[in-house]
C-alpha cells in the first residue's frame, strides 16, 4: 500500500478512533497496564519522541507527567484531533506534533535530544519488517547512550482473538497473526501489517540495546473490537485488569496476549 493510501485510510478512521479504541474499556484498561509498567521512565521530565501519536491520548498523558513530547503521525486528521486534545488540556508548550512518515522522520532528523522513543498500541506493526530494521539502524546511530525505547506492539498470536474466530468457524482470521505478512481491516480498508514477537524485536536491536522488560498487554482483556457485549460492564473489565496485573504479567504470556510491551536501553 502506498504512503498516500495509508494516510487516507487513517484520515478516514480518525474521527471515530477514540470511540472505537481509546475510550473503549479494552483500550482504557490495556493502556493502564502499559502505564503501570512505564511510570518510572515518564516521571523524570524527559524529552520524548512519540511514533504514531494518533489522536494524542498518550502525548497528553506524557506531557501532564512533566515531559516534553514530539509526536509524529502519518494522518493529518489524526494530528488535527491530537492538537485539539493538546489545547483542551493546556499542554501546547510541552507538545509539538508533526504530520509525516515516521521512518523518514527518524532517518532525516537529529535525535540526540531525545531520552525516550515511545510508540503505543501497534503503530510499529504498520510498517514492513524491512522498514522496521531501517528504523532500528537509525535509532541505533542517532540516539545517545542510555536512551530508552518503549514499544507496545501487536503480538504474533492473540488467544482471545483466535478463540473468538474459531468459535465462528473463521479459521483464516483465527490464524492471521501467525501468518505474519497479513493484512488488517482498518475502517473499510485492508492494510498490510507485520506481527512481531518480543524475541524478534530484541534481536533486531541487540547490537546496541539491552532488553530491560518484556510484558504482555491484553492476555484476558480482549482486543477492542471483540468487547461489544461487555462494553458497558466496567466492573468486569476492572476485574480482568486486576487479575492480569497480578497473575499474568510474566513475559511467557506474551505468547498469547493482544499486545506486548518491550523496553530497551541503549548501551
Amino acid at each position: 500500500m502506498s504512503e498516500e493510501n495509508f494516510k487516507n485510510t487513517f484520515d478516514k478512521i480518525a474521527k471515530n478512533y477514540d470511540d472505537n479504541f481509546t475510550f473503549t474499556l479494552s483500550g482504557k484498561f490495556q493502556r493502564e497496564l502499559v502505564y503501570d509498567s512505564i511510570i518510572e521512565y515518564i516521571t523524570q521530565k524527559r524529552q520524548i519522541l512519540e511514533l504514531n501519536c494518533g489522536t494524542g491520548e498518550d502525548a497528553v498523558r506524557l506531557a501532564r507527567a512533566g515531559n516534553r513530547v514530539t509526536g509524529i503521525d502519518i494522518s493529518p486528521v489524526m494530528i488535527e484531533l491530537a492538537n485539539a486534545k493538546i489545547r483542551m488540556y493546556n499542554q501546547e508548550e510541552k507538545v509539538n506534533l508533526i504530520s509525516g512518515n515516521l521512518v523518514d522522520f527518524v532517518a532525516e532528523n537529529d535525535l540526540s535530544e531525545f531520552d525516550i522513543v515511545f510508540s503505543n498500541f501497534g503503530g510499529l506493526n504498520c510498517i514492513s519488517k524491512q522498514e522496521f530494521i531501517e528504523l532500528s539502524k537509525n535509532l541505533t546511530s542517532k540516539l545517545k547512550k542510555g536512551s530508552i525505547l518503549i514499544f507496545v506492539m501487536m503480538s504474533d498470536f492473540c488467544l482471545t482473538e483466535s478463540l473468538h474466530f474459531f468459535l465462528k468457524f473463521n479459521f483464516q482470521s483465527a490464524l492471521k497473526r501467525i501468518k505474519k505478512g497479513e493484512t488488517a481491516t482498518i475502517g473499510v480498508d485492508e492494510v498490510p501489517v507485520h506481527y512481531f514477537s518480543p524475541k524478534e524485536v530484541s534481536q533486531i536491536f541487540s547490537d546496541a540495546f539491552t532488553t530491560k522488560l518484556i510484558k504482555p498487554v491484553g492476555v484476558i482483556i480482549p482486543p477492542s473490537y471483540l468487547n461489544s457485549r461487555l462494553q458497558h460492564d466496567e466492573r468486569k473489565f476492572y476485574s480482568f485488569y486486576n487479575f492480569e496485573k497480578k497473575y499474568l504479567s510474566s513475559k511467557i504470556y506474551t505468547r498469547i496476549s493482544d499486545h506486548f510491551l518491550i523496553i530497551l536501553e541503549k548501551i
